[in-house]
């Protein structure tokens, strides 16, 4: 391992306005050569601050709390501010509301339209908000940076998504590699960059622009985000005084950096049942170089549910509450408002783990290969090819089915155009299957129709005829094409594109 301290968490990447050439196999293939735009890899010039720029703004009654020291961010997650905040809510009120006047910043994008809904009540939703598959959950992006004395500092090394649904109370946590290639708002770069290069084009755009780049890998919408950063992680883990990890294998890891980065301080960690301070709980996850990028991922997801663990169970005294209270108001911004949190705390506080899953670039998931060259440094790209998702979106639907579509109940039968063949329609019903879709194969294969049609026959089942238009953009039609008895027909022509 030839690698320093200093490059552990900063290989080279680029920015391009084109994608690398699509992937048809895992075979690896060259990116192309890119332009140059200004890296934040790089250490030349002034360092921005520890706190990202995409959450800097805030609305006029949050400026007036501003401090002056540096506002820091994270790497362990905001399941860590949830699930801390909630031991407090009543104890240390005064202490949590100046904390949340601090942490909260504004969300220029709005809601998520499962905020709307109360699943506890006859309430009945409404049915414009939900347009597409995944809002009748909250998705919500924890980012997490390396902050002050780290090489990339401000870039989001750590992704990972906490998709709640709020009816059947139960939480997903998914990982998404920092190292995508994916389309930014500037053009194409490591996904961990994207925020960066968006507040390099537009001061305030980073923030949209990091949840619209992972929304579209997951084919879902990020409402919410939240950033931790190194010495955060420690200060809150340490304020809960430590959690308990098994350690599924022993972890030795010589190249990691020391505290200055200028030299080593290996890692050695054994397997087995761990009590972890913050620094070597931060360690533990950080770690990569004698392992990968997706076992580090899986790594931070073990902190993540120690941590859950830790806050919500026994022994949490007015003093550590305290000092967790102070840690996380100091090192956590999110732009979650202060009702979201308390509405999101009542459900992950007795919420089911549903799952916790690493889109990485292994045979068995199928999902992405890897490629490298010197302009890019290493990438992970879709296995069907640059900037073509619909294969994890389907994967992440599975593992987070939208509560909406088993609420509507809608059936669904599946036929094709002239120009439809028996494969694509299978695989049609397939995919509407993995989303939670109730469909079938039609009897009658084809119709007389040229393009792809949508027919409704019923109108109790609105979200189901949204989420519907938007796989499948169709124009709507009021004669059924087909015998079958079923609330919805999709008539599938494919794509002359």
């Amino acid at each position: 391992m030839n690698s320093s301290p200093e490059e552990a968490d900063s290989a080279p990447q680029a920015l391009s306005s084109e994608p690398v050439p699509a992937i048809v196999n895992r075979a690896m293939v060259p990116p192309r050569v890119v332009s140059e735009r200004t890296s934040p890899y790089s250490k030349q010039g002034a360092r921005p601050s520890a706190l990202p720029k995409m959450l800097q703004s805030a609305p006029a009654s949050v400026t007036k709390q501003k401090s002056t020291r540096s506002k820091r961010v994270l790497r362990v997650g905001l399941l860590c501010f949830i699930i801390l905040i909630a031991g407090s809510a009543v104890a240390v009120a005064a202490k949590l509301n100046q904390a949340s006047r601090e942490i909260i910043v504004e969300n220029k994008d709005g809601s998520a339209p499962a905020l709307s809904y109360d699943p506890t009540t006859k309430q009945t939703p409404d049915v414009t908000l939900f347009q597409r598959p995944g809002d009748g959950r909250v998705n919500v992006l924890v980012a997490g940076i390396g902050g002050d004395g780290h090489p990339g500092g401000t870039l989001t090394d750590s992704l990972q998504i906490f998709s709640i649904d709020r009816v059947n109370n139960k939480v997903t946590l998914t990982s998404v590699p920092r190292d995508l290639y994916v389309k930014g708002s500037g053009g194409y770069s490591k996904i961990n960059a994207v925020s960066e290069y968006g507040e390099q084009l537009q001061k305030g755009s980073g923030t949209s622009a990091l949840k619209k780049a992972v929304g579209d890998v997951l084919g879902v919408t990020i409402s919410n985000v939240a950033v931790i950063d190194f010495s955060g992680a420690i200060q809150i883990i340490d304020a809960m005084g430590g959690i308990d990890i098994t350690v599924p294998e022993a972890l030795y890891d010589p190249y990691f950096p020391d505290d200055a980065t200028k030299g080593y301080a290996p890692l050695n960690i054994k397997a087995g049942a761990q009590k972890m301070d913050g620094k070597t709980a931060l360690r533990y996850a950080r770690s990569r170089e004698t392992t990968s990028d997706f076992a580090r991922s899986g790594r931070q997801q073990q902190v993540i549910q120690a941590v859950k663990k830790k806050a919500i169970g026994a022994g949490m005294s007015p003093v550590k509450i305290n000092a967790i209270i102070t840690a996380v108001s100091k090192n956590v911004r999110t732009d979650l408002q202060q009702g979201e949190i308390l509405s999101l705390l009542n459900t992950y506080k007795s919420a089911d783990n549903a799952g916790s899953f690493v889109l990485d670039t292994s045979d068995t998931l199928g999902l992405l290969t890897s490629t490298s060259s010197a302009e890019t440094g290493y990438i992970a790209v879709p296995i069907l090819g640059t900037g073509k998702y619909s294969a994890i979106n389907r994967w992440f639907q599975k593992n987070s089915p939208d509560p909406m579509i088993a609420r509507d109940a809608a059936t669904i039968v599946v036929s094709g155009t002239a120009t439809a063949t028996k494969k694509q329609l299978d695989e049609v019903v397939a995919t509407l299957k993995d989303y939670g879709f109730k469909a079938t194969l039609s009897t009658k294969l084809t119709t007389t129709l040229s393009k792809t049609t949508l027919v409704s026959k019923v109108k109790d089942k609105e979200i189901t005829k949204n989420y519907l238009g938007s796989l499948y953009p169709a124009a709507g039609s009021t004669t059924s094409q087909l015998p079958e008895i079923a609330d919805f027909e999709l008539i599938y022509g494919p794509s002359t594109k």
